[in-house]
């Protein structure tokens, strides 16, 4: 039982310690904005990888950025819609993605299986 114990304070400790998801923090890799906790009015973080001509200037931007749950239900139309207003704006994008797969919601799965053992 102690065991049990020691693991779900490791866990919530995980999740206390977890980094918010942060859309000025440059990030390299996916894997960077996998373990970000998404804040509390959002649903996921998720990396975000813009390729394209903004402002006359090629560009590539890498960031973590926090999605809503509603986002996150439709998160074509999302992707789609955001690269619609920044090409309305002037901007050509050749490249944008979206990936949200997300470690922290295992942690919190793995978190609910040991308390009811």
């Amino acid at each position: 039982m102690k065991t049990l114990y020691a693991l779900l304070i490791l866990l919530l400790l995980s999740i206390y310690k977890a980094e918010d998801c942060d859309t000025t923090k440059t990030v390299e890799k996916d894997t960077d904005c996998t373990g970000l906790n998404p804040g509390p009015n959002s649903y996921r973080c998720c990396y975000s990888y813009l390729k394209g001509t903004i402002g006359g200037k090629d560009t590539e931007q890498k960031q973590c950025l926090p999605i809503v749950k509603k986002d996150w239900d439709s998160i074509k139309d999302f992707v789609k819609k955001g690269k619609e207003t920044s090409e309305a704006a002037g901007n050509k994008i050749s490249k944008y993605e979206i990936n949200c797969s997300s470690n922290y919601l295992y942690i919190s799965l793995l978190s609910l299986v040991l308390i009811l053992l």
